[in-house]
């Protein structure tokens, strides 16, 4: 998916602290603990445990700021709520002389591969569904001839991909096999939520 990062912001009485800042993704450790410069410190892109973007939903991020004169500052931490929205995905419809493929795709600045089933229709009845494997669903069905323009998609969606559908487009001056329909905006995420806290002199 689109990758963020979380910015802690150290503040004390007299200035900012130097020190470290260890960034943490629902309760694990993103990498080695950053610097402090200026006040503030930037994470890595946040993933989660295994190094993967972060899955559609909440993420719980937290920064634990240890200062390098621990005699004059003490330890601070917070927290803050990630939260990532489903990506927007694309659909391309393809009628061959034995099949109907399904390519589905994310829309920038979504990433990566939707899973999951399409559903293939023609003359608005269910003629068969299949998997997508590596972005391309592909049902083995021979549409009468005339009738391509009538070929329809379903795409239900997975964990991290919005699902859409497309509606034939019926137009006798239109010969048209191929079809493609883009579905919403981008992903979107919070990007770059701060964490703020102040350690005191």
């Amino acid at each position: 998916g689109q990758s963020t990062h979380a910015t802690a912001t150290v503040g004390a009485t007299g200035g900012a602290p130097a020190g470290a800042v260890q960034f943490a993704v629902d309760g694990a450790d993103l990498g080695a603990p950053v610097a402090v410069s200026n006040g503030t410190a930037v994470s890595a892109a946040l993933t989660d445990s295994s190094g993967h973007p972060l899955a559609a939903g909440s993420h719980q991020v937290s920064a634990a700021f240890t200062p390098t004169n621990t005699t004059k500052y003490s330890d601070a931490q917070d927290e803050t709520v990630q939260l990532v929205d489903k990506a927007d995905s694309s659909l391309t419809v393809t009628v061959h002389s034995k099949t109907i493929t399904a390519g589905v795709s994310a829309v920038a600045p979504g990433a990566g591969k939707p899973s999951g089933n399409v559903t293939f229709s023609v003359g608005g009845s269910p003629v068969g569904s299949a998997a997508l494997q590596n972005g391309v669903a592909t049902l083995h069905h021979v549409v009468k001839p005339g009738m391509a323009r009538h070929v329809g998609a379903a795409y239900a969606g997975d964990a991290n991909f919005t699902g859409l559908r497309y509606q034939p487009y019926d137009d006798f001056g239109c010969a048209a096999v191929t079809f493609a329909v883009t579905a919403g905006s981008c992903r979107t995420v919070e990007a770059d939520e701060p964490v703020k806290f102040a350690s005191p002199a």
